[in-house]
C-alpha cells in the first residue's frame, strides 16, 4: 500500500543521491589526475553533513566531497552546528 510506495520512493531517492555523490567524486578525480595541482586548505561550512545530520542531498555532498578532496592531498575541514 502507501507504506510500500513510500519505501520504494525513499530507496529511489537514495539511489539517485548515491549517483550524484559518485559523479562528484569522479569529477574531483578527473580534475586532479595527471595535473600538477596546488594543495589547498578548504573549509566547508554547512548545516548538515552525512552521516551525523542529514535531511537531503547537501549532507551527502558535504560528507563525500571533503573526503575525496583530502584523498587528492588537499587539507579539508567541515564545520557544522
Amino acid at each position: 500500500g502507501a507504506a510500500q510506495q513510500s519505501v520504494a520512493e525513499s530507496e529511489t531517492e537514495m539511489a539517485a543521491k548515491d549517483v550524484r555523490v559518485e559523479e562528484l567524486q569522479s569529477i574531483v578525480s578527473d580534475e586532479a589526475d595527471g595535473k600538477d595541482t596546488e594543495t589547498m586548505s578548504i573549509v566547508f561550512v554547512t548545516s548538515e553533513v552525512s552521516p551525523w545530520s542529514k535531511t537531503g542531498g547537501l549532507a551527502d555532498v558535504c560528507g563525500a566531497l571533503p573526503a575525496a578532496l583530502a584523498e587528492k592531498g588537499h587539507r579539508c575541514m567541515v564545520v557544522a552546528p
